[in-house]
């Protein structure tokens, strides 16, 4: 759509977007047998690309607010539109939509050596989608946002040393199906010294079979600013259970590791405002 940059409008509320994909409008090619020499073609149905939004975590209010609505499988419709604009911020063009919901999202792998500037990732599934010439210009002032790297993150689980966590995988919330989510398991990887209170939980939980909803676990990760003590936003963790720790592969001059595979059962998330 643009060599510029994107931004995303929900009504009147607009985010500045790292990035964006999507959104086409197609259809199948028909065949039809019929009397003449050749076969007859015509479109099928139109059908609707999903959009694909990269955006960081100082995203709109009204934005934010509908991925947590969906996490709490609450995910309304919304109407908007993917704008494309030029380097001097004029807006070429839009694609409009309608009803769309919230088809997945995805975190990106939290990592202490990293210094990528990692978005979330987020599907929509529109109903619709309209094409349209641009007008005005995006505002600058409105779209700021603080700079958030994939290494500036903090776990925390009632019990357990997460001090020495050095990385979580990239994980992938569903949209809500069934009036449900279906929130992904977890790998965490940690310094294999901050390992005893791990085996412990392991032990306890996956072998000796105290798996119950007491002996699951709760935490949360932070997002935090380069101060590494400002939180952004965070995740909730609910209903944790422990189902694997393995040693994590390495070389002879790196230091020992370990993953955790952690199951969970409810994630929110939450805007933390410095």
């Amino acid at each position: 759509m643009s060599n510029g940059c994107f931004a995303l409008r929900l009504d009147g509320d607009t985010t500045l977007l790292s990035g964006a994909a999507g959104g086409e409008i197609f259809a199948q090619v028909v065949e039809d047998a019929g009397a003449v020499p050749y076969i007859k073609k015509h479109p099928g149905p139109v059908q609707y690309e999903d959009i694909t939004v990269d955006v960081g975590f100082a995203m709109s209010d009204m934005l934010f607010d509908w991925i947590a609505a969906a996490w709490a499988g609450k995910d309304q419709p919304k109407d908007g539109a993917l704008l494309a604009a030029g380097y001097d911020l004029t807006i070429k063009a839009e694609r409009q939509f309608k009803s769309a919901h919230i088809a997945a999202t995805v975190v990106p792998a939290l990592d202490a050596t990293s210094k990528a500037t990692s978005p979330l990732s987020v599907r929509l599934a529109p109903a619709s989608i309209a094409l349209a010439s641009g007008a005005g210009k995006l505002q600058l002032k409105a779209l700021k946002q603080p700079i958030w790297r994939a290494s500036n993150f903090k776990l925390e689980i009632d019990g357990l040393d997460c001090s020495k966590v050095m990385r979580i995988d990239s994980f992938t919330v569903p949209g809500v199906a069934g009036g449900k989510v279906a929130f992904p398991t977890l790998a965490v990887t940690l310094a294999a010294t901050s390992a005893p209170t791990w085996n412990s939980w392991l032990q306890d939980f996956l072998i000796a079979g105290n798996s119950g909803d007491a002996a699951e676990k709760s935490g949360k990760i932070s997002f935090l600013l380069p101060d590494l003590k400002t939180s952004l936003a965070r995740i909730e963790l609910r209903g944790l259970g422990i189902v694997g720790l393995e040693t994590a592969p390495g070389g002879p001059s790196q230091v020992a590791k370990l993953t955790a595979s952690l199951y969970c059962e409810q994630m929110s998330l939450h805007r933390d405002k410095p």
